[in-house]
Parts: C-alpha cells; sequence; structure tokens
C-alpha cells in the first residue's frame, strides 16, 4: 500500500510564491513550458531521451525534473549529488540492496512544477481537495517514472518529493520500502522544519537539500538529528 504525507504552505506564502514567482523563472530556448500539467505529460528525467531531459530543464539523466524553472541548473546538480549521495552510500531493507557489487540504498526523485492539472475534476474545490489530487497525482507520477525500484513487489525502496509552487504544496510519497523506514510523522516533522525556505524563490533549493539530508539521516538510522529543529549540514 502506498503512503504519503502532504503539507499544504499557509496562505500568505501561496500569494507571496504568486507574486514573485516571474522574477524566478530561467531563460530558455524553445517552446514555452506549460504551467499546469496534466500528470500524463509531466516529463521524465530518467529518460534516455535527450528531449524528455532538456524538458525537466537538464542536460543528462537525472533526479529532479523541473520543466518551470523554479530553481537553477546549479542548484538542480546539487540536489542530483545529494540524492546519489543517499542512493551509494545508505542501505534499504530487502536483500537485494546487500548483495555483493549490487549494493545501493534508497531512491528519491524530485518534481517542481508550476500548477498541476487535477487528476479528479469532480472533486472538492478546496485545500483538502488539492491535497487529495497531490495523492493521486504523486502517485501516478511515481508510476509513470517507474519508481519500483529493485526490491521485491511491496517493498519498493523509492520516495517523491513534489512541489507545486502555484498551489503551495510541498509533498513527499514514500513508496512501501521507504516507508518502513521515514514514518508520515517523520515526513511531518521534517516539512514543517523547512517550510521557511520555501517563503523566499531563492532558498527553495535549500530547502529541497535539507529535506533530503534529514531523510538521509533516517536511512543512516539517526533519527533524532533528522527531526531536531536545526539540522547541522555534515550528515556524514
Amino acid at each position: 500500500m502506498t503512503t504519503l504525507h502532504c503539507l499544504p504552505v499557509a496562505v500568505t506564502l501561496l500569494l507571496a510564491i504568486l507574486v514573485t514567482s516571474t522574477s524566478a523563472r530561467q531563460c530558455r530556448s524553445g517552446p514555452a513550458p506549460r504551467i499546469k500539467w496534466r500528470v500524463n505529460e509531466f516529463p521524465n528525467p530518467q529518460s534516455a531521451v535527450p528531449n524528455d531531459q532538456l524538458a525537466c530543464f537538464r542536460q543528462n539523466i537525472s533526479n529532479v525534473c523541473d520543466p518551470n524553472g523554479i530553481i537553477t541548473e546549479a542548484q538542480a546538480d546539487q540536489i542530483d549529488n545529494a540524492i546519489n549521495d543517499v542512493y551509494a552510500n545508505t542501505r534499504c531493507m530487502c536483500g537485494h540492496c546487500t548483495q555483493l557489487g549490487k549494493e545501493h540504498g534508497y531512491i528519491i526523485r524530485v518534481a517542481l512544477m508550476e500548477d498541476m492539472q487535477d487528476i479528479d475534476p469532480m472533486g472538492d474545490n478546496n485545500t483538502m481537495g488539492d491535497l487529495r489530487d497531490a495523492h493521486l497525482y504523486s502517485y501516478q507520477l511515481s508510476v509513470q517514472w517507474n519508481m519500483d525500484g529493485s526490491c521485491p513487489q511491496g517493498e519498493a525502496e523509492t520516495m517523491l518529493i513534489m512541489y507545486v509552487r502555484g498551489m503551495g504544496i510541498l509533498f513527499t510519497l514514500t513508496r512501501e520500502g521507504a516507508r518502513m523506514k521515514v514514518s508520515d510523522q517523520d515526513i511531518g516533522t521534517i516539512s514543517m522544519a523547512v517550510r521557511h525556505y520555501f517563503d523566499n524563490e531563492n532558498t527553495i533549493a535549500d530547502g529541497l537539500l535539507e529535506m533530503i539530508a534529514r531523510y538521509r539521516l533516517i536511512f543512516d538510522n539517526r533519527h533524532d538529528e533528522a527531526i531536531s529543529p536545526s539540522l547541522r549540514r555534515t550528515t556524514g
């Protein structure tokens, strides 16, 4: 069973984001990206097709898809490095993760977008309706991105962080194996600890990096550090 935690950012933050979003967008060539993304049209950063990578505002296969240019390429590179470090230097809980020559840890992907198209057009037009749509959207995106991991069925060691700037939603979805380590309560605590970064367009990437660092601590069995109000920047 797939579980998740979602955190709606305060209304005042939503208004601030909408006011400042234009100046924060990246310059890029080609057609303008969509503002409101249908889940089946959101690009996959793991695709080997160069046009798909470019649609995610990446130059190579990546863990990050940011088609609206919410963060810079250099910031996305930092996030990629942090996620790759989690994969290389943690160990997930199924037997496949510790096989000689195949050792690996947890898989994290990041999806950033200006707005998302409702999954359920008949759903409630309120905050709870938006959050239910974020639930459905993030799960469908994880399926579309083949986030089944390498563990047996029902033990996927994967996590998706989704930020929808236009709706002010910061959202983490855990698949089954990741949830064995990171609880919904952990995600709520960590989301609250980093939400202030999303007050400022220039620190959104910092917030994402801190989320990943905190999840990394939980994967490393350093739970108390992960949920502490202040995070030390060294996590190795």
